[in-house]
């Protein structure tokens, strides 16, 4: 999990990291628990993350939808999953 709130603890036994550039490899899928506002910084590094962690996919939970964060993701060659 990625939570600056919550870096260096542990949710159900697995490390918290403050950002994805932090994130060991491999990673497949980003899922965005953030407001739609947020979406856009997120994709957007996941997107520079995405070869070195192997992300193919970016999830935004339903209520988060943010068009340019999907069209961007989409672009890079990355699946998105957003609700409708």
């Amino acid at each position: 999990p990625v939570n600056p709130g919550l870096a260096g603890k542990e949710i159900h036994g697995r490390r918290v990291y403050g950002c994805i550039n932090d994130v060991p490899a491999p990673v497949d899928f980003v899922d965005v628990f953030r407001n739609a506002a947020a979406a856009l910084d997120v994709t957007r590094t996941a997107i520079r993350e995405k070869d070195r962690l192997g992300i193919k996919t970016i999830w935004m939970q339903i209520g988060v939808r943010n068009d340019e964060a999907a069209a961007e993701a989409e672009a890079a060659g990355i699946r998105v999953v957003m609700n409708h």
